[in-house]
């Protein structure tokens, strides 16, 4: 329509002229998902696939994640010909992290989720990043890791989903609460917890985690409100 823009133009104009990097650390997933609209069995998803898949139509976008050889291959075909930098990912021998989810009545019940392959990586930032960065969804406890690693940058931003939170209280209240960093090293004026969005839905969105490693977590419906 006359005078309308592009989503993409919109969010180019939103960026400054000389950006700083932008870095995303999160979750490569393989979903399950049924619902009154079909079935989609370990298709790609995650909070790092999300985000970098979006923000790469507008600025070049490094990747943090971990993921298993089993969706090594999928991740290479979605990320092909983006300005997506893979040099952060982590590929192991390991199963990839699983989401599973029922849609009733335009909500998710969420069948639960396998994430053994958090304990077999050890998240690294690149060497004198100071750019900005989003830490997406993941198992808390390397989500918490990774905002104490990278709370000296310009721009610290997160995902958190309620059911992590409820999972996993103590590392993802940490990480909510803003208590990584020191008060010294962190230049943002406001808490981590300010700028962490709660999420309940999508792939990259709301899942239930287990307590123990690579087992599926009790069922659960997720609040799509």
């Amino acid at each position: 329509m006359p005078g309308m823009s592009s989503p993409r133009a919109v969010g180019q104009a939103g960026v400054p002229d000389k950006p700083p990097e932008l870095l995303v650390a999160g979750s490569v997933a393989l979903d399950t998902r049924d619902g009154p609209f079909g079935k989609v069995k370990e298709t790609l998803g995650g909070s790092a696939v999300y985000f970098a898949l979006a923000a790469s139509l507008i600025i070049p976008v490094k990747v943090i994640a971990p993921v298993g050889e089993d969706g090594a291959k999928s991740l290479a075909q979605a990320f092909s010909g983006r300005r997506i930098d893979i040099d952060g990912l982590a590929i192991l021998e390991a199963p990839t992290y699983r989401w599973r989810a029922h849609q009733e009545h335009g909500r998710n019940v969420d069948l639960g989720s396998s994430d053994s392959i958090y304990d077999h990586w050890a998240p690294a930032v690149p060497e004198g990043f100071d750019g900005w960065v989003f830490v997406g969804s993941m198992r808390p406890d390397r989500q918490a890791e990774l905002a104490e690693l990278l709370s000296h940058v310009r721009l610290l931003a997160a995902d958190a989903m309620l059911s992590y939170v409820q999972a996993r209280p103590p590392e993802a209240r940490m990480c909510c609460a803003g208590r990584v960093g020191s008060s010294a090293t962190r230049k943002s004026s406001r808490p981590l917890g300010a700028m962490i969005r709660m999420s309940s839905g999508g792939s990259g969105g709301s899942r239930a985690l287990s307590s123990k490693p690579d087992r599926w977590a009790s069922p659960r419906t997720r609040n799509t409100a």
